[in-house]
């Protein structure tokens, strides 16, 4: 068995020729030249998008808020290439479907799980709002869940008080997210635009406070 590498460019003449040597089973290196008057590319055709998926798979089970261009810099400095962005963008994509699961299919599942929470917690709330599409099938808008045993945990045991709290989803489809513990006339919310005029409007006579991390 023999290998045999050159440098990518024609005119250079770095070159490095080993072979198998039998009684050691081991490689013997019988040719090179050092000599090296190319410089370095960072382009690698060989890194596939499957290849790079699989890569970034394993750091997104620790680092599951990784962007684009922390993936380029981690490909940089981890195997000394650069990659395009359209390449690593899809790759990154994939990686995500392998180890969060596929965005589409995800919302598929709303009514599965809206009726497993019935099954498991009687008594609970959910509205789902679907917008209507011509000739296509319904598109979805918002969700509502009120947890039955949450409510009236908090209408027997807790003080009257309304917390509002909203995150923006980073998935394929966006939107946000936002919490909230009824049946209370004392509001605290983060600054988020909306909210206090909301508050005034719909409950003008309620106490409204923002949170102290958000102040």
């Amino acid at each position: 068995m023999r290998a045999r590498v050159v440098c990518a460019n024609p005119d250079c003449g770095w070159i490095a020729f080993c072979s198998r040597d039998i009684r050691f089973n081991t490689y013997q290196l019988k040719t090179f030249n050092p000599e090296h008057n190319y410089c370095r590319t960072f382009q690698n055709k060989a890194a596939s998008r499957d290849w790079v998926a699989k890569n970034l798979e394993v750091r997104l089970v620790t680092q599951p808020h990784l962007r684009r261009t922390q993936d380029f810099n981690l490909m940089k400095e981890d195997y000394m290439f650069h990659l395009e962005k359209k390449k690593l963008s899809r790759a990154l994509k994939q990686a995500r479907e392998a180890t969060e699961g596929s965005g589409k299919k995800q919302f598929g599942q709303l009514w599965d799980y809206l009726e497993e929470i019935h099954k498991t917690n009687t008594g609970s709330t959910d509205v789902i709002e679907m917008l209507p599409i011509p000739e296509s099938p319904p598109m979805f808008n918002r969700l509502f869940i009120s947890l039955n045993a949450c409510r009236e945990g908090f209408k027997n045991e807790c003080i009257p008080l309304i917390a509002l709290n909203g995150c923006f989803l980073k998935g394929y489809y966006g939107g946000s997210f936002c919490s909230q513990d009824m049946y209370g006339w004392n509001f605290v919310s983060d600054q988020q635009k909306g909210l206090e005029s909301a508050i005034v409007e719909v409950m003008p006579s309620a106490h409204h406070r923002n949170c102290v991390l958000h102040i």
